[in-house]
């Protein structure tokens, strides 16, 4: 009799185990999802056509899809960025002083 009642707690043990590995893969298998986002970054480097980085160029991003358009101004090392920016088709216009004006 002793024996029984120690296989019984065993399989009640598993069983319990079990379960609570399932739950426990439901549970942490939808947190992977909630840092998914339809927003990102777009950045670059504005150079003149010799290469040399242009620090203090008006750097826009058009959103074609909304019509919006952010600004920004390049860094002493010529970087600029836009975040929080949503998917979508834009454009990129870098211009400075009264030299050129640069699309893509």
């Amino acid at each position: 009799m002793h024996v029984c009642a120690l296989s019984f707690l065993n399989s009640r043990l598993q069983r319990n185990l079990i379960i609570l590995t399932v739950f426990a893969t439901f549970l942490f298998a939808g947190t992977r999802d909630w840092a998914q986002s339809i927003q990102g970054s777009i950045l670059g480097t504005v150079k003149d056509k010799a290469g040399a980085v242009v620090p203090g160029a008006t750097v826009s991003l058009a959103n074609l899809d909304e019509g919006t358009v952010r600004t920004t101004v390049s860094s002493g090392s010529g970087d600029y960025q836009f975040v929080d920016v949503k998917a979508g088709h834009y454009t990129v216009e870098v211009t400075h002083g009264d030299f050129f004006v640069s699309r893509s």
